[in-house]
């Protein structure tokens, strides 16, 4: 082997591809991206608008917005193997459940709240934590590197559902999703260690900002309002984007290839944000990204659905680069001892703005008759978060080296 070769790869490689994996298939990834490709049958077997059908996937985020914090505090405590494999049946169960639904609406809500609050380990809580605890020199690469799981997901997944959906209907595509998710249980048992600790070299530091501090300092809460309004903008887009296309006269399929386009913007852009952060300033490259999303955005709008693929870039890259940038700047601002906890409270913030994203894209849509004001709005929201993350102070010596 090359002596050049970094060590932290050599020794973490299996616990890197497990979460990948588990990135892939948790409750932020198939469950997130793919709702929007089964809201045309949906509402043609059941009667729902989508005012209602964005109601299932907001309760899903809200429920885990709640559970978050309580997984976190888990996670810290060890066994995050056996945690993301539970969570991960639990998500099966749910997609398993909603193939069965008869038209009662109630129940298709209560499903989704409870694979949230089932499946709340089986998502970044976890394998961020696994990835900064094994990882410090290439922390941000390999999170960028673990994040690519979800992109790849929300890039193949909804071409194959929507193909599914097309020939076998509806029940087909949530049996689908089911199969995928219990099938990658044994992976996730195979290659994810069964604690978080680092597995070579030199232990990574837990010191940092004390639990006390992590939750009143003003850095979390620049923080929080940050990650809050990044979803706000632009993650109703993953439930609206399908439905957009398909009204400006693009067939399912066609649409599809558009929301496919997101996933692979989110795979690239966490995989760039990574390498970037490992170098330079991570809230100044955030500062950029965001600024450059909120362009792509305005010219979707203003280009109209021709130029789709400007709005997936937009989505994918504000989505692609707001998880990688949580985990890290969890880990760099306040260390590892409670990253779950500090996490947990950042990612329900995000999740606050990505529960109330979809109902405010649907409710313009419904009182409104167009998309095109909240999309403008968004582009405001994104220009904004943009100069927060601007300004963001250093990191602390003790923290950078945690």
């Amino acid at each position: 082997m090359s002596r050049s070769f970094d060590p932290e790869w050599a020794a973490n490689w299996r616990a890197l591809l497990g979460c990948w994996i588990g990135m892939g298939i948790g409750i932020h990834s198939l469950a997130s991206y793919t709702p929007s490709l089964f809201f045309p049958s949906l509402q043609a077997a059941f009667g729902w608008d989508r005012t209602e059908l964005s109601f299932g996937p907001a309760i899903l985020v809200i429920s885990l917005a709640i559970a978050a914090p309580f997984a976190g505090a888990l996670l810290d405590r060890g066994r995050v193997r056996l945690l993301a494999c539970l969570s991960a049946i639990a998500i099966a169960a749910g997609f398993l459940g909603l193939a069965q639904m008869n038209g009662n609406i109630i129940g298709f809500y209560a499903t989704f709240a409870l694979m949230a609050v089932a499946g709340a380990a089986c998502s970044t809580l976890a394998f961020s934590r696994v990835v900064n605890g094994q990882f410090d020199r290439r922390r941000g690469s390999a999170l960028g590197v673990a994040m690519t799981g979800t992109g790849a997901a929300a890039t193949i997944s909804p071409i194959i559902v929507a193909n599914i959906i097309a020939s076998e209907g509806w029940r087909a595509g949530y049996l689908f999703l089911a199969a995928v998710t219990v099938g990658a249980v044994p992976l996730l048992a195979l290659l994810l260690p069964a604690h978080s600790a680092r597995a070579g070299g030199s232990p990574v530091a837990i010191s940092g900002a004390g639990i006390a501090k992590g939750r009143t300092g003003p850095i979390i809460w620049k923080l929080a309002v940050a990650f809050m309004l990044v979803p706000l903008a632009v993650s109703g887009l993953l439930a609206h984007f399908v439905p957009m296309l398909v009204d400006s006269g693009m067939t399912l399929r066609e649409a599809s290839i558009y929301a496919g386009g997101i996933g692979l913007t989110v795979a690239v852009a966490r995989l760039v944000t990574g390498m970037l952060v490992d170098h330079f300033f991570a809230p100044r490259i955030a500062c950029w990204l965001f600024a450059l999303s909120s362009a792509g955005l305005l010219l979707f709008v203003l280009l109209g659905p021709t130029f789709a693929f400007l709005g997936a870039l937009a989505v994918g890259l504000s989505i692609g680069a707001e998880i990688d940038l949580i985990g890290y700047l969890t880990a760099r601002y306040f260390g590892m001892q409670h990253y779950g906890r500090i996490y947990g409270w950042l990612y329900s913030a995000c999740l606050v703005g990505t529960a109330s994203s979809p109902l405010i894209y649907g409710l313009g849509h419904d009182l409104l008759g167009s998309y095109t004001p909240t999309l403008l709005g968004a582009t405001l929201v994104l220009a904004g978060t943009a100069t927060l993350f601007a300004r963001l102070p250093p990191y602390q010596r003790s923290n950078a080296e945690a």
